[in-house]
């Protein structure tokens, strides 16, 4: 009997060997940089996106920037340099883990990294990223103010500033009304009470 259950297990697991594996479906990523020579790395993001549960397309978008923001980590799933035309053509899967594919795009030379979902429905993703800003402002530039104490208005009277206390009988008057309304209040609920 024991002789029959080994050989059952020894076929059932023959059998999951052998049997081909279900080709993952795969979706083709133009990235659109216009520049020849630049290298694009692509991270898979797809845990990271999905841990947040976006719901709405709002979440979505800005799940997205703040994946696009922070460094990318862990080895790239596929790296690639752009063509004489500044384009360079991928294929990804479009499902990982069973979800629906995101992939971090970093680009070299000052392009703005850029996060996207492989579409279910389609089988390819334009991407566009954009180029940054230039760096640091020249010598000729004055740069930012810093900002300075508050300024008293003419009529001498300002909003009280984050942690500041402008007066404070008030807090104590205000704790005298609370304390006064809880003994009411008290005294009420009593007097129902006997009555």
């Amino acid at each position: 009997m024991a002789h029959r259950i080994w050989l059952t297990l020894v076929a059932v697991l023959a059998a999951w060997c052998l049997t081909p594996a279900r080709p993952a479906k795969a979706g083709s990523v133009v990235l659109h940089i216009g520049q020849p020579g630049h290298t694009v790395r692509v991270y898979d993001a797809t845990k990271a996106y999905w841990s947040h549960h976006p719901a709405t397309p709002e979440q979505q978008v800005y799940w997205q920037s703040r994946l696009a923001a922070r460094p990318a980590s862990g080895r790239p799933a596929a790296t690639g340099t752009t063509g004489a035309d500044g384009n360079l053509a991928l294929t990804l899967p479009t499902d990982r883990f069973g979800l629906q594919a995101v992939y971090q795009f970093t680009v070299t030379g000052g392009i703005q990294t850029t996060v996207g979902l492989m579409p279910r429905d389609t089988s390819s993703l334009e991407v566009w990223p954009k180029a940054l800003l230039p760096g640091p402002p020249t010598s000729n530039t004055p740069p930012p103010k810093a900002p300075g104490p508050p300024t008293t208005p003419p009529g001498g009277l300002r909003l009280p500033q984050t942690g500041e206390s402008v007066l404070v009988g008030l807090t104590l008057i205000g704790g005298v009304v609370l304390l006064a309304v809880a003994v009411a209040q008290w005294r009420r609920h009593r007097a129902d009470e006997a009555a």
